[in-house]
């Protein structure tokens, strides 16, 4: 049986919401539960980065100082500043290009394809997605082209390319699946270039802490001269405020393009699935594209795959601490936000407290859309320097706000199929399976990407994990890429015996790569195939 989602049939229905009020009043209670984790985690901090920048304080003391805009004053007459930004621009412009050009193109070509073009590019390109090591690929880049090469933020877009990339191929290959493919890639693609530029401008530059790198990037600029080498935190924290701005209106862009195009997530079950045969021109045309771009990821990626391995690997008996420190705060992070942003979710796509209007409820969380760590490090710090043992490992990123927009969209979408579901004589509980089915997996990937992106957080753990007190793994890599002899020295002071040139598997573990390749490949072969992306309508 096929049940086409119509959302003007199942919208404000009486179609299975008996006990309307009760309903309401607990998807009220999820989006209280939802905003109040978000105010923690990021408006307190956000409100205390930019009124901080008004002052002259010390983060470690002393009394506060109003100076109104005069950091600001300095930081805008300072020509570093504006390279800062001149230098991330071209990066930006470059993720659009590979995510919003060159990612549509394949995605359409894979999507006239059809049939099991779909399945096998899906698996094909799930597995660039988890292979995200941006700290360990500059790294590699740098020992193996070295001053040849330059420093900066190329090196780190050259690590992300191949995600940006993959991620874009099986995104599109979703809203070309949906049944508005018009509206929902004007609307996609709206959503999808602000978000890249965005990437784009919090891109870390290598070296990053060295007092001669603060024009490199913003992110590199706010930390530069906010943690390493002004005793003026407000200069940074300036700096800092002004990141948040431009990321802050363009997550509120994204959010207005969300909800004006009313983006949701349908959702096909297995017995669903049409069988349709393959078109082979276009199968062909997608096997040559996709295998020179994976040529070009490959290329991207082979400094640092060619020295997964190396001395490090028989001579640091610390290995274990480096890898637990890198990796499982992360874990319990990326659980904890994704469970918050899950219920905020389940919250507005199901339970709808303002009924078809309950997509504006996702407007206050709007500025953080986008907000990486790099604009509130700074306030993030200062609130945990005190905090012994792991809760001083944890950033404060407690929901992840990009997740509770995804989950919306896909829970919207299982509770319109749901409402028709019963409304064609299917029993309750039964359709109540749809939204489970429908939704574990795309939680289980969630808690992957998020746990991934917390584990290659290099600002975070330079901020946290010293590597001659408590080395982690991008911090080490980082350092090496700076200066090997430091490098060793540091590893020597943590209590290990590093031989350079370093594995650079120690940022991200061999048994860990193949987990998150294979779980991201099982997705695109036999989950994404059956969600496609709906706007409008």
């Amino acid at each position: 049986m096929s049940l086409a989602v119509d959302e003007s049939e199942v919208r404000d229905t009486a179609v299975d919401v008996g006990g309307g009020l009760r309903r309401r009043l607990i998807g009220w209670v999820g989006v209280a539960v939802a905003g109040a984790v978000a105010v923690l985690a990021y408006v307190i901090p956000s409100y205390a980065t930019v009124s901080r920048s008004l002052q002259d304080w010390t983060m470690f003391g002393s009394d506060p100082k109003f100076v109104g805009l005069a950091w600001y004053r300095l930081m805008f007459d300072d020509p570093a500043f504006g390279s800062s930004w001149s230098n991330v621009l071209p990066v930006a412009g470059g993720a659009v290009l590979v995510g919003g050009v060159m990612a549509p193109v394949l995605a359409y070509c894979v999507h006239r394809a059809g049939g099991a073009a779909v399945v096998v590019f899906g698996g094909v390109w799930g597995v660039p997605a988890v292979v995200f090591a941006p700290t360990g690929v500059a790294a590699a880049w740098l020992a193996v082209r070295g001053d040849d090469f330059g420093s900066g933020s190329l090196p780190w877009a050259i690590g992300c390319s191949g995600v940006i990339l993959s991620v874009g191929v099986l995104a599109w290959m979703s809203v070309f699946r949906g049944a508005t493919r018009v509206i929902s890639a004007l609307v996609g693609g709206g959503i999808s270039v602000l978000a890249l530029i965005a990437v784009g401008l919090q891109v870390v530059a290598l070296p990053s802490f060295d007092p001669e790198a603060a024009a490199l990037s913003p992110v590199s600029y706010a930390l530069i001269q906010g943690l390493y080498s002004s005793s003026a935190p407000g200069f940074g924290l300036a700096a800092s405020s002004v990141l948040f701005m431009v990321l802050a209106m363009l997550g509120i862009g994204a959010a207005l393009l969300f909800v004006l195009g009313r983006v949701r997530f349908e959702y096909r079950a297995r017995s669903e699935r049409v069988a349709e045969r393959m078109r082979v021109p276009w199968g062909a045309i997608s096997g040559v594209v996709s295998t020179l771009l994976l040529g070009a990821v490959l290329w991207s990626l082979w400094p640092w795959v060619t020295n997964l391995t190396g001395p490090l690997d028989g001579d640091y008996p610390d290995r274990a601490t480096v890898v637990a420190h890198t990796w499982l705060p992360p874990l319990l992070l990326a659980v904890c936000s994704v469970a918050v942003a899950a219920v905020g979710g389940f919250a507005i796509g199901v339970l709808r407290p303002l009924g078809r209007h309950s997509r504006w409820l996702l407007l206050p969380f709007a500025p953080w859309l986008f907000v990486g760590t790099g604009p509130l490090v700074m306030t993030w710090f200062h609130e945990t320097w005190q905090l012994d043992g792991w809760a001083a490992l944890l950033s404060r990123a407690w929901i992840s706000i990009p997740a509770l927009f995804v989950f919306t969209a896909l829970f919207w979408g299982l509770e319109d199929r749901r409402r028709m579901t019963v409304a064609a004589g299917v029993d309750r509980r039964r359709a109540r399976l749809v939204v489970l089915s429908g939704f574990w997996p795309a939680g289980v990937l969630s808690v992957v990407l998020v746990w991934l992106a917390g584990a290659q957080d290099l600002v975070w753990q330079s901020v946290k994990y010293p590597v001659g007190d408590d080395p982690s793994g991008q911090v080490t890599l980082h350092r090496f890429a700076i200066d090997p002899s430091e490098a060793a020295a540091a590893a020597s002071g943590a209590g290990v015996d590093a031989e350079l040139p370093l594995g650079m598997s120690l940022g991200y573990p061999l048994p860990l790569l193949a987990v998150f390749a294979l779980a991201v490949a099982a997705a695109g072969v036999w989950y994404l195939p059956r969600i496609s992306v709906r706007a409008g309508g």
